[in-house]
């Protein structure tokens, strides 16, 4: 079956502005918003392969290499991975080292709500490679596991470009995360960029197609600021600096 879904940001840019409201979107048994996908690649570290170009990123100097056969060239970031289209993804392989990717949205805030807040979606067989999230200085490693639809039909990735061929019935594979796991409170929305460290144990590429914020929320929530009482003692001090005040203008009277 085909769930190779490909958003289309002009036109969800275009309902926005004639006043419509923003459309749902489902991968599988996974809702979310059409404009809640993780659209920016903040940062890498590491080598990253697309099924037909080797990238390597450089956290440290914000910047993105290319292999072009004979020599690495800068390049601009690469959006395999931020285009949501299941079909694309950035990749960790084996041999290669491990790849690390900040990401974040631009058009939405992901939520603390009810359930699971974010998805991570992956083409290939994913069962012996490791993912491992990183959300507010909290890490997690993720639990994959096949994508089906409310129905219990398995969902694919068809069209996949890999190394010189077109591939359909790609295995498809998610992980969800809950934002209390990662301190972050119910109600409150992600205000930062979130990491994903992707490691190939296998020869399966482990291939990162799409991060979901399965809650979101067009505005930044964060928590309110409880006040800190004043001890008692403080409180005193307080009230004898006051009346201080006061007999001294009395006595310039």
């Amino acid at each position: 079956m085909n769930i190779n879904v490909i958003l289309k940001p002009v036109l969800l840019f275009a309902a926005l502005a004639a006043g419509s409201q923003v459309n749902a979107a489902s991968i599988g048994s996974y809702a979310f918003e059409d404009n809640a996908v993780a659209d920016q690649l903040i940062s890498g570290q590491g080598t990253a392969y697309n099924g037909t170009s080797w990238y390597a990123g450089n956290r440290d100097s914000n910047s993105w290499l290319t292999y072009t056969g004979q020599a690495w060239a800068n390049t601009n970031t690469p959006n395999d991975t931020t285009d949501s289209d299941l079909s694309t993804s950035l990749a960790a392989m084996q041999g290669a080292g491990s790849l690390s990717l900040e990401l974040d949205f631009s058009q939405t805030f992901a939520l603390n709500g009810n359930g699971d807040d974010l998805a991570f979606f992956f083409i290939w067989d994913q069962t012996q490679n490791d993912a491992t999230v990183s959300i507010n200085g909290v890490s997690q490693a993720l639990t994959v596991s096949n994508v089906f639809s409310t129905s219990g039909t398995e969902q694919v990735a068809n069209r996949v470009d890999w190394d010189g061929s077109t591939y359909s019935n790609v295995r498809l594979m998610a992980a969800s995360i809950d934002l209390s796991d990662f301190d972050i409170s119910l109600g409150e929305t992600l205000n930062e960029s979130l990491f994903i460290d992707l490691q190939a144990n296998s020869t399966s590429p482990m291939a990162l197609s799409l991060t979901a914020a399965l809650n979101s929320s067009i505005t930044s929530i964060s928590p309110p600021v409880t006040p800190v009482p004043l001890p008692p003692a403080f409180l005193l001090l307080l009230s004898g600096i006051t009346g201080l005040g006061l007999i001294s203008r009395r006595k310039k009277k």
